[in-house]
């Protein structure tokens, strides 16, 4: 985020073009001694020297330095730094959906309570694409559906060929099988150490167990 915030946000959001924005990068810095030094070198570092390209790149490495070097690294001042690349990266999609983390649009597939759409997963590379007035909502998904019977079991449905069905797929892809496939190559590397360490040593009842858990995943998915 900091090289994004470096080279495109910089220049194109001139963050440090006015007194105001100055101001409010200021607000994120809690230490008046730190904010002190940091107005001392923008003061001399001559504004008018510098073209409005330059000037912002040129603020923001002397306030990095500020911050990373002296008494204000003693004090771990340097993680500002991260708080305003944040401040200016952090995606406001929604104001109270990034104000608190617990906010239900957070969560994917749940239902807005004002619109009822369904909350779904985008793809990041065609983000510019997605048109939130598009998703499905749950009435839509309730009539493709067709109001199911209360004796019928959900199985009996097949929500992929839903409106929901791409967003389902692609979170299915995009997010729970790389999961897997990361926890899943997290146990074996985890048994070949065990495997190493008993082969050193006397084996533990814990290991024996994993031991044991591991061979009996193998051989049920080779049967299965």
């Amino acid at each position: 985020m900091k090289d994004i915030f470096e080279r495109k946000l910089l220049p194109s959001l001139q963050v440090f073009s006015t007194e105001d924005r100055c101001e409010k990068i200021f607000g994120i810095i809690p230490d008046e001694s730190a904010r002190a030094e940091i107005r001392r070198r923008w003061q001399n570092s001559g504004r008018s020297s510098c073209s409005e390209l330059d000037i912002n790149l040129v603020l923001w490495e002397q306030l990095k330095y500020t911050l990373q070097s002296g008494s204000c690294k003693a004090q771990g001042l340097h993680r500002y730094i991260e708080e305003i690349v944040l401040s200016f990266t952090n995606p406001r999609l929604d104001m109270m959906a990034s104000r608190q983390m617990d906010y239900l649009l957070m969560t994917p597939f749940c239902v807005h309570p004002i619109t009822a759409r369904v909350c779904v997963p985008i793809d990041p590379v065609h983000c510019d694409e997605f048109d939130p007035r598009t998703v499905p909502t749950l009435a839509k998904l309730l009539r493709e559906l067709k109001l199911r019977d209360m004796d019928e079991e959900w199985e009996d449905y097949d929500f992929f060929s839903t409106s929901h069905g791409k967003y389902l797929s692609f979170f299915r892809s995009s997010f729970l099988e790389p999961l897997l496939k990361s926890c899943k190559e997290e146990m074996e590397n985890a048994f070949t150490y065990a495997l190493q360490e008993m082969s050193n040593s006397q084996p533990t009842p814990l290991d024996l167990f994993f031991f044991h858990l591991f061979w009996f995943r193998e051989d049920y998915e080779a049967r299965s």
